[in-house]
């Protein structure tokens, strides 16, 4: 019987797995053996985080070399560009390469500490994607900030317009002297 069991939770791993659906909601298997209940909730969240298109997103303060400025939940900081309009991005190809969107999965938009959740929102990008929005400006990472808290992005002039970061207001945080290209 103990055997049935485990052949039918592979078989249900290998269909969510064919079909995309999320592996939280499955028992986890190691060693061809049903995991304890405490390791499945700590596999489950750890599927989560690394799965940002069905996991929650979150926005939240972190103090970085520019005073407390918007992060993601990875503690990276976020952007905002000046060319976007109307609350609609202008990044797109190689610029969201450099510049990735902050995108919100399937879960929920989370405000964190010092966050307030009635400036938060989103908007839809051309490729179909949802984009988190802060005070009604599209969010960005900076591929040159390699570790949480770094904010090499801030003031810089790419793809024809400045990037900045924000304050929890909602304001830009502008250095004291802008800097070159990225």
């Amino acid at each position: 019987m103990h055997s049935a069991l485990r052949m039918r939770r592979l078989a249900l791993l290998a269909l969510l797995s064919a079909t995309g659906l999320s592996l939280a909601i499955a028992p986890a298997i190691v060693d061809g053996r049903p995991a304890q209940r405490q390791d499945r909730s700590r596999r489950a969240r750890s599927l989560a985080l690394r799965s940002p298109a069905r996991a929650s997103a979150s926005v939240t303060l972190a103090r970085t070399k520019l005073g407390l400025v918007l992060v993601d939940g990875a503690g990276h900081t976020l952007y905002v560009f000046l060319r976007d309009r109307g609350g609609r991005s202008a990044c797109y190809g190689a610029c969201a390469k450099v510049w990735p969107p902050l995108l919100k999965g399937s879960g929920r938009l989370i405000a964190g500490r010092g966050i307030s959740g009635g400036l938060l929102g989103v908007t839809h990008r051309r490729d179909g994607s949802t984009q988190i929005t802060y005070h009604g400006r599209p969010l960005y990472t900076f591929s040159g900030d390699s570790s949480p808290r770094e904010a090499n992005g801030e003031g810089l002039q790419s793809f024809g317009g400045r990037w900045y970061a924000l304050s929890a207001a909602g304001a830009l945080v502008k250095p004291r002297q802008a800097r070159g290209r990225a």
